[in-house]
């Protein structure tokens, strides 16, 4: 399935973490807060009692060539803009609540799902590899990595959000990172210019929810990603699924099959679909 590709939101787990199919090599970011010396290092969409953050979806493509979300948390509030280009990811955080202290921007590397690979820092840079593949992880602004978080294991670079940041996979291209997350803004919503609010509200919704399975390999659009988490990683609803299927046809016919084939094949040996269905085989 070619949609088993390149990068986008495939992790589960946060809205924050980009992750590079089929090598599962991940950038996730996060905040510093050095007001309360706290660390947020995923982020949902959605606000249960037990989540600090608050997230509001932006214009997501299916293929992750570009991304935005805003994410406010222990009153910082941020903005996360994310394209791909000829192979490389590109992101610009842009804080947009002032601070008594600057705040800074966490960019963790690691390979998940334990996929072969490593991640390590080198000076200021940041390289994700697996002996076939390697990424080279670079930004923008000043950084002071040799400050100990504790609550990171992963390597990670640590850039004081004073203003704009930027993350690319491409240290040649680190100066143009802006001007292509503009080009890939500007191509998707021009394409969506034409269309209904409700139509790209149901379109944002499903790509923020689109990830990758790893227990079975395969790109399933469950109901949310929160429901996801506490599951275990996924769950998926017997009608939900379909209907997710039937929205997403209307312009992505791999994710339309996609789901309807991940619910369907849930079917107990006498052809019950289930109305649930997650990671344990429940």
């Amino acid at each position: 399935m070619t949609m088993k590709s390149g990068w986008n939101t495939w992790n589960v787990r946060s809205v924050l973490s980009h992750v590079h199919l089929p090598e599962c090599f991940a950038i996730s970011l996060g905040l510093k807060n050095y007001r309360t010396n706290k660390c947020l290092r995923e982020a949902l969409i959605g606000k249960p009692d037990d989540r600090p953050e608050r997230v509001v979806p932006g214009p997501h493509a299916y293929d992750g060539s570009y991304t935005c979300v805003e994410v406010e948390w222990d009153q910082l509030k941020v903005r996360v803009e994310t394209a791909h280009s000829d192979g490389d990811w590109y992101a610009r955080v842009t804080p947009l609540a002032e601070m008594v202290k600057t705040p800074a921007l966490t960019v963790e590397a690691g390979v998940l799902w334990g996929k072969a690979g490593y991640a390590r820092r080198d000076g200021n840079r940041l390289i994700i590899e697996n002996g076939q593949k390697a990424v080279e992880v670079v930004t923008t602004g000043n950084q002071d990595n040799e400050e100990p978080v504790v609550e990171i294991s992963s390597p990670y670079l640590l850039v004081a959000l004073d203003g704009p940041v930027f993350v690319a996979t491409n240290p040649g291209r680190l100066a143009d990172a802006g001007s292509v997350i503009d080009a890939s803004k500007e191509k998707f919503l021009e394409g969506r210019k034409d269309l209904s609010e409700v139509h790209n509200a149901m379109q944002i919704c499903l790509a923020w929810d689109t990830i990758y399975d790893p227990v079975k390999d395969r790109i399933i659009s469950p109901v949310s990603r929160i429901w996801s988490c506490n599951w275990g990683g996924w769950v998926l609803f017997d009608w939900d699924t379909y209907f997710a299927a039937w929205m997403a046809s209307v312009e992505n016919k791999e994710l339309a099959y996609a789901n309807a084939i991940a619910i369907t094949d849930e079917a107990t040996e006498r052809g019950f679909i289930p109305n649930m269905a997650t990671t344990n085989g429940f």
